[in-house]
Parts: structure tokens; C-alpha cells; sequence
């Protein structure tokens, strides 16, 4: 058979090649890589460095040989020794994010970095749309070798490297040619400060021609990377916002990466049409004509303020360029993915080929990202805290990217050269030599492998078996979610509470540092940190209805705690008042400030309902509470009674077993401080401390009237979100350095509360007085409390439960003449009440058959 005129065309050029003194060995057109194995030492195995571009050669007979072996083989041009090096010019957009390299760029940033324009020199058209140009080694120092400093894209190809040259035909038959069909160009010398940093060490800064400007280099390139995470985690916001933030997330992040565009660090159509898409593919399921009209409000507004990004350069100029950018505190959230993607692929290439290995690229791209958390399911990081609902969904979208990013490793991996040719820090390996002297490569095989997994079993147990692996640390207990109760979450970073309560002189402080997954939040309160920012509406409005300023102070304090998980005072507020007096108002605006970190239960929670949980019993009321900081009830009806038991459990800080519906149990660590609201307050039967330490009655006595009421109120005090969570760190710092400090009208409201809430104690300070050495039988006093009780319309008690009642007061009775109290004697007598109605039955005492006497 003879040769087609294409493989003529390869035989002539590879011998053309030779003759003008470069080296040449045949390659794959399917992958480019070298079709000459490495030799083997006398025990079979390969020697490193022997085969590939090292045995390229001058000699026309072997060049024949070779071609007729391979007649369809491209043509490999062995640099370095044919006194050539070649600059690789990659094109490309990257898949992910959009961001886009062309040749104008690529070569606008290289001619920035060495401060000149590059010369006009023999140069190849690439099948992928690069070009390579070929320049002549240096004549002294060091020689170009297959490492540089360059942009990003930008390759070097010199001593112990190849390139493939025209007229080589893809298998796909795209071809390589010569660049304006010009074969015989001029091959021009380098520019000395090309050269001087070629021949630096990498990693190295040497100075060139002309000093880095603004638009392009290093360090711009890290501001790019910058700006492309935020984007990330500005539209991973946007997609996963919630009802009622949905807006709000959209107008905050076309600003923030509008900023970005201005700035220069984003082209203005690529992120604008992420943010478009992330918005659509919200559940939401928004007017397209409101989200374009929010997008345009944030970009306008954003487009006029650009972001300064002097320090992100800065640091990825400065000897600590490994470490992670982090965006300051008025910065926009970012998943940090400022490390170069290829690094990532390269680690990972050598994984299993196995549903094992697949988890663990999972765990090593996305750990930071999700949480299992222990009977409550898979949790996703947002960009800010760790969700709940959607966070299957984010996974699974994870999970797609994980294993489209093998062909990525594949192709890192065969673009780092072959060790079976001895290329130095090489991934690949022949794997296999097919009948037909196909060569099979490693690379090929994880492209296969990457194809393979895209099936649905494999796809659908990759997150299951990630979570399991140790060494990945993917499962937590719900413990450890929000775990410490002086971070608080907003928009614009998380804050920190320091402190020093024991130190000679109090102090606190608080402290904005950037969102950070290792924090595992799960809450956020949807206001930005602004320290000067004021709220006059809200100032006035809380003057005008707790005129007194220990009372604001107090309610301040209250409101700053409860936004921390301190639990340490072992406190509820009840604020108690007729309607229209600015409670609710207030209580309302404070749960909007603190966002995920407020909860809403019913106050049959905490009511007493005739019968007690077990253990055992469902309580997704209160399996509902993990996280809650601030929490707030119902009203309670008239005649309700508190759950003392319970009160004191979930105010104590002492883990609390709980339930969801169809899941094991798990303990509740309360983290949450209690405002119950109403007109009518519970009825507190127990008359210790153990329980009336715990309840602060708060009274709000001034009423609105309503010629006086503002029906926009509330939306104007949300205009001052910054200003009220100000008001209320202020409290949190204030409680912090000197305590709760309680105004003297919530002590004695309280006071008066536990007196109305005690007829025991009424009676027996209206009917006795106390009296050493003096008794009462005991029938007599129990007559005369009947008598009493039925003048002052109270419940009349058993005798029993009357007993047990004056004895849990402290109260002693002996046996002489029957039985007796000791040290107590009557002031009043039952005749004193004989305009009481008539006994009818005994009722029961609460103390009666009750085992939780207080």
C-alpha cells in the first residue's frame, strides 16, 4: 500500500526538520503524547529518561523508519538541544466561572510583566487556537528549560521539552500551521528581561523593564481570582436565599460584584449574566422583570463605589503568597477558591479509580462546604452559615462537579508528561501496549473513568460514603454546630464578643472578622455591621413608650444577650402590659434584626397541660430550638400555668433529650433567652426561689393612643437594622462589663407577681404572725385559711395539701393534744369571715399527689 500524500507531507517536514538541525520523534495524533517507550534495564524495567523527546534524533534513516511505522504520527521538535525554546500561548474560558484568557491577553500580560513588547519570530497556530513562538536560546547563563515565572496560560517549552510542529494532523483532524504561512520566518532572540526571568528560580520576583502597572500581572491576577470567588459566593447566596431575603440577597450582591466590574477586576458581562442565572435558578421562582430590575438597582449603585483591591495585590506580591486571600470586613462573602485550580486537579489525579476515591475528591474539594450532621441530616455552607433546607440539593450539584472535574485531572495529569519517558515531576504512565501498538496511558484511563462515573448508582453513593471517611471529618453532633455562644453572624462577616469579666477593671469589646466554615454557624442575622450607624425612629419610639432610662438600658441589655447563647443568667422576661403599649413592636423589630438566631414557639410549650412528657415522646417544638438565641412566645390565655419544671430545665443551660418527628432522640444544649409577651400572665404555683429567680416581670405600662400611631413604624425602624443591632451590642457589652442590671419597677413588679401568684402566703400574713414558743392546733389554722379563702375567692385546699404546703414553706407542727404548729399564732379567726359563702366541696391542692412540690 502506499503512503497517503498527508503522510508523505509528515516524512518530508520531519526530515526537513532534521536537516535544519532540529531533532524530531514521532507523537499520537490522538493525545500528542511520544510513541517511543523507555528502555529497559537487564531485569525489564523501564529506565528513566530514555524514551520520548530524548530519543529524538537527526538521523534521516531513523526519521524514515519511524513514519513508516507510524505514518500518521505528528511531529515532535525536541527543544533545548536545537539551541530553541518555544513560548505556548493556551487560550481559553474557564468552564466554571466564564472569566475568558484570549491570545491579546495572554500576550498584553506577558509583554506587562517584562516591560517590552515581544519581538516578531517564527510562530505556530495551535489546533486549540495558541500559538507557539520559537526564540532562540540564550547564549550564556543558564538554559531555557520548561519552567517559568509566567502568567497564567502562558507556557515555556526548552531543554528536555518538545512541541509538536506543522504540517501534524489531530486525529479529530484539526491541524497545526505555520503562523501566516510562513515557514521560514526569522527566529528571533528573547528579551533580556524575558530571559532574566526564565532563568530565575521559580517562585523568584527578579525586576524587569518596567514596573507592574495596575491592569495586569501577579498580582492582578490574584485580584481576578479574588473577585471571581466573591461572584461565587455572591451567587451561591443569591441561589439559595429563602423567602423573604430573596430580594435583598439579589440588591446586596449585584452592588458587591458590581464594585468588582468597576474596579476592573470582572468583565461586566460575564458576571452580570452569573448573577442573572443564580437568581433564576433560585426556588423562588421570582418576576424576571423584578429581578432585572434589582439587578439593575444593586449594579448602578455598585458601578459608582469600586472596590479597592491595593490590599489583595499587596498581599499576593508579599513572600506570604501561599496563604488563603481573605476578604476584609466590609468585603462581600467568598468561598475561598483563590487556589490555582490546576494545583487542585494535580493533587487529586492519583486518587483511586474507585466509588471510594470519588468520595474522597469529594471530601478534598467540597469538605469545607458540607456537614452531616449526626440525626439531623446533610447541611450545606452557603458562603455565610450552613443550611439545612437545600442543602441536598447544593450537595448533589457538588457531587455532579466533582466528577466532571476528573477529566480535568486527567488532562493535568497528561500534560505533566510521562514518567515512563523519565519527565521530570511527571504524572503520567504507559499502562499498556495494545496488539495494534496503541499505547494506553494512565491519563486515558482516568478519562474513562471519569466518563464512568457519571452513571447514577455511582453518582448517588458518593456523598453517603464521604461522610464515613475519618480522615475528611464530615460528620458532627448537633453540639457542635454554633457552638461558640459569643459569635454572631450578620452580613457582612461574623462577629466576636471578647472579654475579661474577672479582670480588675471589666472590659469587652467586639470584633468583625470574615464568614469562615470552620465555624460551623448555621445562623445569620440578615443586617450588616456598621459601627457609626444610628436609628433616631427607633430611639424615639422606645423613649415614648419606656420613658425611664435604667428601664432602656435593661431592655438593651436583655436584647444584646439574647443574641448571644449565653445561657448564665438563668432568666425569662415576661412583658406585661394592656395592648398598644409598643411591646410587640419591639419584641417584633428585635427578632427581624436577629434573623436565624430568632425562634417563635407556641406558650403551650411551656404550659402546664395536665400531663408530663416522657422521655421518649416526640418534641419537634422543642427539637426545633437548636441554635435559637432569642425566643419569643405567644400570649399566654387567661388561667394558663407555667411548666415549672421545664421552665427551669430550659433556663438552667442542662442539656434537654428531644425528638424530631421519625428521628432518634438527641440533646438540646438550650441556647435561647425567653420573652413571653401577653396581657395575662401564667399562674406560677411554686413558691421557691427555684423558680422565681428565673422570671422577670416586665411591666410596660404607658398606652399609644391612636392618633398617635405610626402604621409605618415598622418599616422605618427596618431601615435602621444597623442602628438597632448597634443598640443592642451596646446592651450586650454593657451586660457583659457590670451584669443585668433589673430597674427597680421589674423587681418590684416581679415581687409583686410572686405575691399574687402565693396565697399561702397572703393568708398567712393577713391571719398569723409569727410567735416563738406559742402553737396552733392544727385544725384550728386550717379552718381559719377555709374561711379566708372563701372571702378572698380563693381556691380552698384539701387539709393535705394544705399540710404539705406549710411544711414546704418551712413551717413545723408537732404531736401534743393533737397536732400542732409551732411558733405561729392566729391574728385573725374563722368567724372574722363569716360572710363567706357557703363550703361546697374540696377542691384539690396543687400540692396534692404532686410530686414536683417546689
Amino acid at each position: 500500500m502506499s503512503a497517503s500524500p498527508h503522510s508523505q507531507g509528515l516524512i518530508e517536514a520531519a526530515l526537513a526538520y532534521a536537516a535544519r538541525g532540529w531533532p524530531v520523534f514521532p507523537c499520537s495524533p490522538r493525545n500528542k503524547a511520544p510513541l517511543l517507550p523507555a528502555d529497559k534495564d537487564a531485569a525489564g524495567k523501564r529506565i528513566a529518561g530514555s524514551g520520548g523527546c530524548r530519543k529524538a534524533t537527526l538521523d534521516p534513516e531513523q526519521i524514515r523508519a519511524w513514519w513508516s511505522k507510524w505514518p500518521s504520527a505528528m511531529i515532535g521538535v525536541a527543544m533545548g538541544g536545537n539551541g530553541l525554546f518555544v513560548l505556548d500561548f493556551d487560550p481559553r474560558i474557564d468552564a466554571e466561572t466564564g472569566e475568558e484568557w484570549t491570545l491579546d491577553r495572554l500576550k498584553a500580560e506577558l509583554e506587562e510583566q517584562i516591560g517590552s513588547a515581544l519581538p516578531a519570530s517564527l510562530a505556530v497556530r495551535t489546533p486549540s487556537g495558541g500559538v507557539h513562538v520559537y526564540f532562540a536560546q540564550p547564549a550564556t547563563g543558564e538554559p531555557i528549560r520548561n519552567r517559568g515565572n509566567l502568567p497564567r496560560h502562558v507556557d515555556v517549552r526548552g531543554e528536555g521539552g518538545y512541541v509538536i510542529a506543522p504540517p501534524s494532523c489531530m486525529a479529530d483532524g484539526r491541524r497545526y500551521r505555520w503562523l501566516r504561512d510562513d515557514a521560514s520566518a526569522p527566529i528571533a532572540d528573547a528579551p533580556a528581561s524575558l530571559i532574566t526571568i526564565l532563568q530565575s528560580r521559580k517562585g523568584a520576583s527578579p525586576t524587569t523593564g518596567k514596573p507592574k502597572g495596575k491592569g495586569v500581572g501577579a498580582a492582578n491576577d490574584a485580584e481576578r481570582r479574588y473577585a471571581l470567588s466573591a461572584l461565587d459566593g455572591e451567587c451561591r447566596a443569591i441561589q439559595t436565599a429563602p423567602s423573604g431575603a430573596r430580594q435583598d440577597a439579589l440588591n446586596r450582591g449585584a452592588f458587591a460584584i458590581a464594585q468588582l466590574v468597576a474596579a476592573g477586576a470582572l468583565a461586566a458581562p460575564m458576571a452580570r449574566s452569573a448573577i442573572l442565572a443564580a437568581a433564576m435558578d433560585n426556588p423562588g421562582q421570582d418576576d424576571p422583570r423584578q429581578i432585572e430590575a434589582t439587578i439593575d438597582s444593586g449594579w448602578a449603585a455598585g458601578m459608582g463605589v469600586p472596590r479597592d483591591l491595593s490590599e489583595v495585590g499587596q498581599r499576593a506580591s508579599s513572600p506570604a503568597r501561599g496563604a488563603r486571600l481573605r476578604a476584609a470586613n466590609d468585603d462581600p462573602p467568598l468561598h475561598d477558591a483563590a487556589a490555582d485550580a490546576d494545583a487542585l486537579h494535580r493533587r487529586l489525579c492519583m486518587l483511586p479509580m474507585t466509588d471510594l476515591g470519588n468520595a474522597e475528591r469529594f471530601a478534598a474539594r467540597f469538605g469545607d462546604r458540607v456537614r452531616y450532621v449526626d440525626k439531623i441530616g446533610w447541611m450545606a455552607y452557603d458562603g455565610r452559615r450552613f443550611i439545612l433546607d437545600g442543602a441536598e440539593a447544593l450537595i448533589g450539584g457538588w457531587v455532579h462537579e466533582t466528577v466532571r472535574a476528573i477529566r480535568q485531572e486527567a488532562r493535568v495529569m497528561r500534560e505533566s508528561g510521562r514518567r515512563d519517558l523519565g519527565d521530570a515531576g511527571a504524572l503520567d504512565d504507559l499502562v499498556e501496549v495494545k496488539r495494534d501498538g496503541t499505547e494506553v496511558l494512565l491519563s486515558d484511563k482516568l478519562a474513562t473513568w471519569a466518563k464512568a462515573s457519571e452513571s447514577a448508582n455511582r453518582l448517588g453513593c458518593i456523598a453517603g460514603i464521604a461522610k464515613n471517611l475519618s480522615a475528611a471529618g464530615l460528620t458532627v453532633q448537633p453540639e457542635q454546630l454554633d457552638r461558640n455562644p459569643y459569635l454572631i453572624n450578620v452580613l457582612n462577616g461574623t462577629l466576636e464578643l471578647y472579654h475579661e469579666a474577672e479582670a480588675p477593671e471589666p472590659w469587652a469589646e467586639l470584633r468583625l472578622r470574615p464568614h469562615d466554615p470552620a465555624d460551623l454557624i448555621t445562623r445569620l442575622a440578615p443586617v450588616e455591621y456598621r459601627p457609626g450607624a444610628t436609628c433616631p425612629v427607633y430611639d424615639r419610639f422606645l423613649a415614648r413608650v419606656q420613658p425611664a432610662d435604667d428601664m432602656r438600658r435593661f431592655l438593651h441589655q436583655w436584647g444584646g444577650l439574647s443574641l448571644t447563647g449565653d445561657v448564665s443568667e438563668q432568666k425569662l422576661a415576661f412583658f406585661h402590659g394592656k395592648g398598644a403599649n409598643g411591646k410587640s413592636t419591639l419584641v417584633d423589630t428585635w427578632a427581624t434584626i436577629a434573623g436565624d438566631y430568632s425562634g417563635t414557639v407556641p406558650i403551650e410549650t411551656f404550659l402546664d397541660q395536665g400531663r408530663k412528657r416522657k422521655g421518649s415522646d416526640a418534641s419537634p417544638d422543642l427539637a426545633a430550638l437548636v441554635g435559637v438565641r432569642m425566643l419569643r412566645t405567644s400570649e399566654p390565655e387567661k388561667g394558663s400555668k407555667l411548666a415549672e419544671a421545664l421552665i427551669k430545665l430550659a433556663t438552667g443551660g442542662e442539656p434537654m433529650p428531644v425528638r424530631r418527628l421519625m428521628r432518634d432522640p438527641f440533646d438540646l444544649h438550650p441556647a435561647f433567652k425567653m420573652t413571653v409577651s401577653g396581657n395575662h400572665r401564667p399562674s406560677i404555683s411554686g413558691i421557691d426561689d427555684g423558680i422565681w429567680r428565673r422570671v422577670m416581670l416586665v411591666p410596660w405600662d404607658v398606652q399609644i393612643p391612636d392618633r398617635e400611631k405610626d402604621r409605618q413604624l415598622v418599616a422605618k425602624m427596618k431601615r435602621e437594622a444597623s442602628g438597632i443591632l448597634n443598640r443592642l451590642l451596646d446592651g450586650l457589652i454593657d451586660w457583659r462589663v457590670g451584669g443585668l442590671k433589673e430597674p427597680e419597677s421589674v423587681r418590684g413588679a416581679t415581687a409583686d407577681y410572686r405575691e399574687e401568684s402565693d396565697p399561702l402566703g397572703r393568708f398567712l400574713s393577713t391571719c398569723t404572725r409569727e410567735a416563738p414558743g406559742e402553737r396552733v392546733q392544727s385544725s384550728r389554722l386550717y379552718a381559719l385559711f377555709i374561711a379566708w379563702a372563701r372571702a378572698a375567692g380563693e381556691r380552698e385546699w384539701t387539709q393535705t395539701g394544705f399540710s404539705r404546703a406549710m411544711t414546704d414553706r418551712g413551717h413545723r407542727k408537732v404531736e401534743s393534744h393533737g397536732m400542732r404548729w409551732v411558733d405561729l399564732e392566729m391574728t385573725r379567726t374563722a368567724n372574722d369571715f363569716d360572710d363567706a359563702d357557703e363550703r361546697s366541696a374540696s377542691p384539690r391542692s396543687p400540692w396534692e399527689d404532686d410530686d414536683d412540690v417546689p
